[in-house]
């Protein structure tokens, strides 16, 4: 009785959260309620469109559990699914697994309590907006140094101009030291 109301909640609950139909805990030994689930922890962490939505025999269970465990690894869970058992559509192991995975998408990344999925775009945007910040930041220093460039490089030209000058007036001798003259005491713009 009390073993059969729970498995019956954590149906419910399933089915609430992916908005299906499941009606007995061991129609989950496909692995896409599993899959679908760490999805909402994890977006994109399943690779749901691997899956065979069609799955009949063991053979294809094992298949798309695999998946999800792999899945699990890239994610870094640590957590090991009972694939055989699973697979092979045992009661207790589906009661297990889809706890934790219930409780999983409701504690969320990073350990936020609530809704896994909300939990998840809660710490994306925070993510998001700490980016922004950190763009907008970079790009005004680069701002900064391009016209510090343009400065130093004006200013480059400037004494380029006066060296060139002086080279000139030194190639021609006394004749140009008037000229020498002025340029040396012409006012420095820098």
């Amino acid at each position: 009785g009390c073993l059969l109301s729970l498995a019956q909640d954590m149906l419910h609950e399933l089915n609430s959260k992916l908005q299906t139909a499941y009606v007995a805990i061991e129609d989950c030994s496909d692995g896409l309620a599993y899959s679908h689930l760490m999805n909402l922890a994890h977006p994109h962490g399943v690779p749901v469109e691997s899956l065979n939505y069609e799955a009949v025999s063991v053979e294809d269970n094992i298949r798309n559990l695999t998946i999800l465990q792999t899945a699990l690894d890239g994610i870094g869970l640590g957590k090991r699914v009972p694939i055989m058992p699973l697979a092979q559509g045992d009661g207790d192991a589906h009661q297990l697994f889809l706890r934790w995975c219930l409780d999983h998408c409701a504690v969320g990344v990073g350990g936020e309590t609530g809704h896994g999925f909300a939990s998840s775009c809660r710490q994306l945007a925070r993510q998001v907006h700490l980016l922004e910040k950190d763009i907008t930041k970079r790009l005004a220093m680069q701002k900064l140094l391009i016209d510090e460039v343009s400065n130093l490089e004006e200013e480059r030209q400037f004494y380029w101009d006066k060296i060139s000058a002086l080279s000139s007036i030194a190639r021609t001798g006394r004749k140009g030291s008037g000229l020498l003259l002025a340029l040396l005491g012409a006012p420095d713009k820098y």
